[in-house]
């Protein structure tokens, strides 16, 4: 296989270099070229995805080059709707993605969901993390507040993970999560004297999934499943009044 040369008006030059994993010079295969579409797809920065062979421009050594023409999708996605649930309440929800907010490839999500009686809003800002596994770098922040006739919750949270694609079963998430939580739970239906708890957890997580599907998009049998092992690393529980 030649070279691979990316076609495109945004992004800054080399950015999907990583994605291709074969060395020039090698056999070519057209399995390569669908993971390359793949790891491109996923990304979702693109409306298309054009990858071309030329073999009638392959060397003396009979290395084909590949052409790859991508096309931005729209940048910004919006999201609105109405909610309801027995235990929250009527609510609203809205949200806004961008695909991506610079040429690096940066994306950001904020999305709130306002109900009677649950609330949240979480925010998160990715950056493509391409050498060594196909993944991200995310950095997200999250606040909840639940008022129910049993509990009275309210809980912040940050975390900062590495998000990889080991091979075409496993994939995997690496991350630190500091928490922030206070709570207080009633006796019956009232809260009557309930005194408030408060917690501080600052701990480490890894969440490993596994899918093997006979196909993706339609899959008929296949086996899937996943774990998630956590440390705390401190805790702090303070009641009050």
């Amino acid at each position: 296989m030649g070279p691979v040369r990316f076609e495109q008006d945004y992004f800054v030059d080399k950015l999907f270099d990583p994605l291709v994993y074969w060395d020039q010079g090698s056999y070519y295969h057209e399995g390569k070229l669908d993971r390359l579409r793949e790891s491109l797809t996923k990304l979702d920065y693109f409306s298309v995805i054009d990858i071309q062979p030329r073999p009638d421009q392959a060397d003396e050594n009979g290395e084909v080059p590949v052409d790859v023409k991508l096309t931005r999708a729209k940048r910004t996605i919006y999201t609105a709707g109405l909610s309801y649930g027995s235990e929250s309440g009527p609510g609203v929800r809205g949200g806004i993605e961008r695909r991506f907010l610079n040429n690096r490839g940066h994306k950001m999500n904020t999305q709130l969901d306002y109900a009677q009686k649950r609330k949240s809003l979480v925010t998160s800002y990715r950056i493509p993390a391409f050498n060594w596994l196909d993944g991200w770098y995310t950095f997200a922040a999250s606040a909840y507040d639940e008022q129910t006739d049993y509990i009275d919750l309210r809980n912040f949270k940050l975390i900062a993970s590495r998000s990889g694609e080991i091979n075409e079963h496993w994939t995997a998430i690496a991350s630190v999560n500091a928490l922030r939580e206070r709570w207080r739970y009633a006796s019956g239906t009232e809260f009557t004297d309930a005194v408030y708890n408060t917690s501080t957890l600052v701990y480490p997580q890894m969440v490993a999934d596994y899918v093997n599907v006979d196909d993706e998009m339609f899959p008929r049998k296949g086996i899937s499943g996943a774990a998630t092992v956590r440390q705390r690393r401190a805790a702090l529980v303070h009641p009050g009044g």
